[in-house]
């Protein structure tokens, strides 16, 4: 096997105990790494080659895939993906082997329009949120559908959506974003998102937070509204589970840990370098942006889309949070369009705020869950033929 990593300086064994401070402000542990804890013989390799792979672009239905919405392993190893294609909800054990599939294109109980997310439910069961029906479906371990309901809608909104289980009695959930009325012509937005706690039988609990959505470009015309999103600019990151919910916003090198009231319980910074934004990455994300063998008139209105755009100064600094089973904080560095052909880059951290180090995971591959010493993700190839992998993690000293 190949491995990759990347374990970042080596502050040398005299130095690494001194290499973050951690102070405490009203109850708040605030954490400010300097360096990492690994050295070279430390840092955690992310095996190159999958364990095992599951996708084809021709074989048996439960393992062709088209445009993987989610994918979450569950507490005894079963992964669960959510396919949109097929509208299914598809069931695999810890080597790949096909259980159940659950759903189907439909209105019907038990079927889904554009399934989106699935999160733990009470009881060993999952929960499946539908995108357009507005519907969440709550599925056995088995795979049979139990019931169904529509998620309660906060004051003043018009829709609402789980985004994380912090715990299987309490849920993150998610407004719409409304770009406002009355606009000019062009205009550059990047509204506030807010986030509710939520019960798993859809009872709005109390707000959270609010974080930066990525910006938008709206341009108005006779024909209707455009919207674009404005590259290099990231919202809000958030992860949960085991009683903790993450948060972070891109623009800064640091995140933020909350207990399941929503109080602030820890922040932690970390070194990373500002990245100005350059005239050849903005040219480079407008022509990745432009589909092979696309029409004139889809490049003269991708050019005059960015041409519009009020240009970010900086680079973000992240673009995603995950937490492990075992507590670590994980961090992908942002990564720039255009440039799918690079290892993800990701920060660990440990539970308490500590910067481990830096680790990397194969080309293409979009992270969802990391269980044990297993990655699991997402990997389109050439052929936009898509496959869920799992890779090995060695960890040279545990």
């Amino acid at each position: 096997m190949v491995a990759t990593a990347l374990p970042g300086c080596d502050p040398g064994p005299d130095a690494r105990g001194a290499l973050y401070d951690v102070r405490d402000s009203a109850g708040v542990r605030l954490v400010e790494n300097r360096g990492p804890a690994w050295d070279g013989g430390d840092a955690w390799l992310v095996e190159s080659e999958p364990e095992w792979s599951l996708g084809a672009l021709e074989g048996p239905a439960e393992t062709r895939f088209f445009q993987i919405r989610d994918l979450r392993v569950r507490a005894d190893g079963v992964i669960l993906v959510v396919d949109g294609g097929s509208a299914e909800l598809r069931a695999f054990d810890g080597d790949g082997s096909h259980l159940w599939s659950q759903g189907g294109q439909g209105d019907g109980p038990g079927e889904y329009r554009a399934p989106a997310t699935v999160l733990p439910y009470p009881g060993d069961s999952v929960a499946v949120y539908d995108s357009e029906t507005r519907r969440v479906t709550v599925v056995s371990p088995g795979g049979e559908p139990v019931r169904s309901y529509r998620p309660e809608v906060p004051e003043g909104h018009t829709m609402a959506a789980p985004r994380v289980a912090v715990t299987p009695q309490r849920w993150l959930s998610s407004v719409g974003v409304s770009l406002g009325r009355d606009l000019p012509p062009s205009s550059t937005l990047a509204p506030p998102l807010p986030f509710f706690w939520s019960r798993p039988d859809g009872s709005v609990l109390d707000s959270v937070v609010s974080l930066p959505t990525s910006s938008r470009l709206v341009q108005q015309s006779g024909a209707g509204v455009g919207v674009w999103t404005v590259p290099f600019s990231v919202g809000g990151a958030v992860a949960g589970g085991g009683g903790r919910l993450v948060t972070g916003d891109p623009a800064a090198p640091r995140w933020t840990a909350r207990d399941t009231l929503g109080r602030v319980v820890q922040v932690v910074s970390f070194p990373a370098e500002r990245r100005p934004l350059r005239d050849e990455d903005w040219v480079r994300a407008r022509e990745a942006s432009i589909p092979e063998g696309a029409e004139p008139a889809r490049r003269e209105a991708v050019a005059e889309a960015y041409g519009a755009m009020e240009r970010p100064a900086d680079w973000p600094v992240f673009q995603d949070l995950l937490l492990d089973d075992r507590g670590h904080v994980w961090v992908r560095r942002f990564q720039a369009p255009g440039t799918v052909d690079e290892p993800g880059r990701w920060w660990v951290f440990t539970g308490e705020g500590r910067l481990l180090g830096q680790v990397s995971t194969p080309v293409a591959l979009a992270v969802h869950a990391i269980v044990g010493d297993r990655i699991v993700g997402v990997a389109t190839d050439s052929l936009g033929v898509e496959r869920v992998r799992a890779h090995r993690i060695r960890r040279p000293r545990q």
